[in-house]
């Protein structure tokens, strides 16, 4: 196996894919690969300096749904073929096919957090992802096509059933915005985007759900046929072809490739965790007081601090962070960021906003802090509209917004700030009758 073995390998080539399969130290040369995936992904993205493990996950990943899918295939395998479960060394045969496709993961490492804006870099981070998906599901099929030798749609509709089972497990771990977007509350370009997308994803998983199960089902129900498909080449698991020294030295160079972008992204990351630890574990005012200390370009490109209200992060709370933006008066950049937080919130909280969730302590904390900010009028305007909303209820529903009220008067000094006034209040019972 060499260099070139590996770049016909994830073409797809047959004698590429053979070669792989009877390689004798084959899963060690995809291990480093792995790693190198694994690098290329995170580097801009966590710190791998006190996180290591973020780099090492997708080895941990990839050897579980490895091991799931090969014991499909061994099901398969066993259910159609008179020569019983996979012949020893099989496994390992299989995890050097299953890891050198891992150098399709090097797409991730291209910056485009640092090339586009935050909506084009959302979305050219979406197509990297469908593009390496729906290359690796091919050259797994192939895999199996050639490995197996069986009908090239026999092999797509086992690998299609995994991965269909690996992305719905997938629409479940990770964190998305789908409760925003499906209650119509109105998001970020970004992630509007990544919700939508979403969507789009379980939608097809629902639909194609009976074709993956029924194909699968059908394969494994067909009768058996000694010497027909799902006979294993005699190649696979030979041990017979040695990993050449051009195969290490990709492998070895991809590995070091990564480690050598570290240092480019790695202070950056190092800051932003640090900010990130502060303002979730309270010591807001410390994390205010790092990130005024740094210019915004100190931090990863796009960072969006928390919380992050779309996917129903609520840490640290918003009368913390105004506080502390009062008490540190740090640079706009620091300013702006959680002022669109302060946006996001009115978005992601129809029913009243962020203000209708304050006691009234909290609430008299936070209107004292938008009193001693600069710009605390434009803070205070962002919440005009749910603050109406909330005092358009009738006095039955919530008698502590009645004139005279201490929340009352709170409520109507952020209005007042924000340059509003008290709306219209109607009383209970609904008879349409408006009083102030």
């Amino acid at each position: 196996m060499t260099a070139s073995t590996l770049v016909r390998f994830l073409l797809g080539d047959r004698r590429a894919i053979l070669d792989v399969a009877a390689s004798r130290r084959g899963w060690l040369a995809g291990l480093l690969l792995v790693l190198s995936a694994g690098l290329a992904r995170e580097y801009d993205h966590e710190d791998l300096l006190r996180e290591p493990w973020h780099a090492l996950l997708p080895l941990g990943a990839s050897l579980l749904t490895a091991t799931i899918l090969f014991a499909l295939l061994g099901l398969v395998w066993w259910r159609r073929s008179a020569t019983g479960w996979p012949p020893r060394g099989g496994y390992r045969a299989f995890l050097g096919l299953y890891w050198a496709t891992a150098p399709l993961a090097w797409l991730y490492a291209i910056p485009v957090e640092r090339l586009l804006p935050v909506d084009r870099a959302v979305a050219a981070n979406l197509w990297l992802l469908a593009i390496v998906s729906v290359w690796r599901v091919a050259l797994m099929s192939r895999i199996v096509q050639v490995v197996w030798r069986c009908h090239g749609w026999a092999a797509f509709q086992i690998v299609g059933l995994f991965a269909w089972g690996v992305a719905a497990v997938a629409m479940f771990l990770v964190p998305v915005p789908i409760i925003s977007i499906m209650g119509g509350v109105e998001l970020a370009p970004a992630e509007a985007l990544i919700a939508g997308t979403t969507v789009a994803v379980a939608a097809g998983l629902v639909f194609s759900a009976p074709l993956w199960l029924a194909g699968g089902i059908a394969i494994l129900l067909y009768r058996r046929r000694p010497g027909g498909p799902w006979t294993p080449d005699p190649a696979f698991g030979a041990d017979a072809c040695p990993v050449g020294r051009s195969a290490w030295g990709v492998a070895v160079a991809a590995v070091a490739a990564g480690l050598a972008l570290l240092p480019s992204s790695q202070p950056e990351q190092r800051l932003r965790h640090d900010a990130e630890r502060l303002l979730r574990s309270g010591g807001v005012r410390e994390a205010i007081r790092l990130m005024a200390a740094h210019a915004r370009d100190d931090f990863p490109p796009h960072w969006d601090p928390p919380p992050r209200p779309a996917y129903g992060e609520r840490a640290p709370p918003l009368t913390d962070v105004v506080e502390a933006i009062a008490d540190v008066d740090p640079p706009d950049w620091v300013r702006e960021s959680f002022f669109r937080k302060a946006e996001n919130m009115e978005r992601s909280w129809p029913d009243g906003g962020p203000l209708a969730r304050l006691d009234d302590e909290s609430l008299a904390r936070y209107v004292d802090a938008l009193g001693r900010l600069p710009d605390g009028a434009r803070w205070a305007g962002v919440h005009a509209t749910s603050i109406a909303m909330v005092l358009r209820r009738p006095l039955e529903r919530d008698p502590t917004l009645a004139p005279g009220t201490r929340r009352r008067a709170l409520l109507d000094r952020v209005l007042a700030l924000g340059g509003g006034e008290p709306p219209p209040r109607r009383r209970g019972g609904g008879d349409g009758r408006v009083t102030r």
